[in-house]
């Protein structure tokens, strides 16, 4: 459309808008206006925390506390939270709230994962579950790695959305590609009783890697209830 309203050869009326049909035929009325995106949202669940991680304000506010050390470096830009671990630091968001565990979900968009061997990029609620990307597998575990629930070989293209949520004293691990109807499982837990968890983006490094390259950039981040 930027394209045509600068051109000095558009016709103006009936011809431009056999321009736009013409347009909308091709591409589809995603490419054109923008009306075809399906939002990832929480469904029918509510959504008690939505960050899209704006440009306008601090890394990790105000729904958040950011913490970086040794080096390490949290900063928003371009639409992404990008979380750049150093040495032997971990860096990320860590939500103020409390939230009763996600029965909707709690859905992070991971753009990039810090791909180092001894690197790791998670999502975690609260201690004891975590999906994290390290060492070329995606898992899902406690946040402190002290429990190993699930392994599989990481494929970027296909993970770029992880989700965790609770169904009836069942916590389930996914994952998907797109965040809307493609997730697939790969792996549970039972949990008796309900329990208020912080949230928290992460990525670190779990061994001294002074020379380490590479950050992790979130672009969303989903609590529904």
């Amino acid at each position: 459309m930027e394209m045509l309203r600068r051109s000095p050869l558009t016709p103006i009326g009936r011809p431009g808008a056999s321009w736009v049909a013409a347009l909308i035929a091709l591409a589809g009325c995603d490419a054109v206006f923008g009306l075809d995106r399906e939002e990832v949202d929480c469904g029918i669940h509510v959504a008690v925390l939505d960050e899209q991680f704006e440009d306008e304000v601090e890394a990790c506010e105000p729904w958040a506390y950011r913490f970086d050390a040794d080096g390490t470096t949290v900063i928003q830009r371009n639409g992404d939270l990008q979380v750049t671990p150093r040495g032997t630091g971990a860096a990320g968001c860590v939500s103020t709230a409390s939230y009763r565990f996600p029965r909707g979900g709690l859905i992070a968009e991971v753009k990039e994962v810090v791909s180092a061997d001894g690197a790791y990029t998670s999502l975690s609620a609260g201690d004891d579950d975590s999906i994290q990307m390290a060492n070329g597998e995606l898992l899902y575990e406690a946040s402190n790695a002290s429990k190993m629930y699930s392994r599989i070989p990481y494929e970027p293209a296909k993970m770029r959305w992880w989700k965790l949520h609770d169904e009836q004293g069942v916590v389930t691990a996914s994952y998907s590609a797109t965040g809307l109807s493609d997730w697939v499982v790969f792996g549970q837990r039972s949990v008796p009783g309900t329990r208020n968890v912080q949230v928290a983006v992460l990525a670190g490094l779990f061994l001294p890697m002074p020379d380490a390259t590479g950050a992790a950039r979130y672009a969303r981040l989903l609590v529904c209830d």
